[in-house]
């Protein structure tokens, strides 16, 4: 199913709903060092900010929204905002191939779903 130009409902929040941020922060990698950075997490922080008053709340996990088409549509803006990036001369070919090769994952992973 082609979801691009899906629009979603507003996020809501559950029972179920947990903060995804505040879980983010406190995951590591396999060396147990954190996942994101302090400089990251200010960016995600300010991003944080401008969603909660954008919509009214944090993003939250079981908010009603199908993530997959969220991930998806905002991957293929990536695609075209990094590749702009090129076309301006910014050197951001890398960061466009690897969110396009991500959104390929993405269908194969959607694909493989649809079938169980």
């Amino acid at each position: 199913m082609d979801d691009t130009a899906k629009i979603q409902a507003l996020p809501i929040v559950t029972d179920k709903s947990q903060d995804v941020f505040d879980d983010l922060c406190r995951q590591t990698g396999f060396d147990g060092q954190p996942l994101i950075g302090e400089a990251l997490k200010a960016r995600l922080a300010a991003r944080i900010d401008f969603g909660e008053r954008k919509y009214g709340s944090r993003l939250m996990t079981y908010n009603g929204r199908d993530v997959l088409v969220d991930i998806d549509q905002e991957m293929l803006d990536g695609i075209q905002y990094s590749h702009q990036g090129t076309m301006e001369g910014h050197r951001v070919a890398h960061i466009r191939n690897i969110l396009i090769q991500a959104a390929d994952a993405l269908a194969e992973y959607r694909r493989i779903m649809e079938k169980k």
